[in-house]
């Protein structure tokens, strides 16, 4: 009995140093986390862990600013979605620069220009949770949330969901 509770006090140890070791975006200083995302990180995004690695600034300095409150976990979690964006080492690097999109390794989409990679990120991850996590209800829409109440806008592609939000949004009444 008590090999038993010597360890699951020390499994309870092992639980506490994960939990310490998650560590807040926006507490780490922007150019240690361009060196921490070109190595790659992770994080929850909903039920999700991605694994996002990039060495492109534009992409760094989203995250930093949009993920700031999500919590980086320790490098031995598991993730559901390995994501890597990257320029291609060809002429284009320099004229017309582009960004590649990898999924597991496998790039899924043609190239996006570059100026487009954080968007490019955005509709990937959202990719990734469409066609691989068929056990939630995934619905094609927009939302709004004011004073804690929020409202879904589900709708076909290209109907106008983001153009009334953002209307919306922008009325401050």
């Amino acid at each position: 009995r008590n090999s038993i509770c010597r360890w699951t006090i020390r499994c309870f140890k092992n639980i506490g140093t994960s939990i310490i070791k998650k560590i807040a975006i926006n507490s780490i200083i922007f150019n240690d986390f361009v060196t921490q995302l070109r190595s790659g990180i992770k994080f929850h995004v909903g039920q999700f862990v991605f694994s996002i690695k990039t060495d492109i600034l534009s992409v760094a300095e989203e995250l930093h600013s949009l993920y700031s409150e999500y919590y980086i976990l320790p490098t031995d979690t598991f993730s559901d979605f390995q994501i890597e964006l990257r320029c291609p080492f060809s002429i284009r690097r320099w004229i017309y620069p582009q960004v590649d999109f990898y999924f597991d390794g496998r790039k899924p989409f043609k190239p996006l220009p570059k100026s487009q990679a954080y968007a490019m990120l955005e509709w990937g991850m959202n990719w990734c949770i469409a066609n691989h996590a068929h056990n939630y209800l995934i619905l094609h829409a927009a939302v709004l949330e004011k004073n804690g109440k929020s409202i879904i806008f589900p709708a076909p592609p290209g109907s106008g969901k983001s153009t009334l939000c953002a209307a919306l949004a922008g009325n401050k009444s």
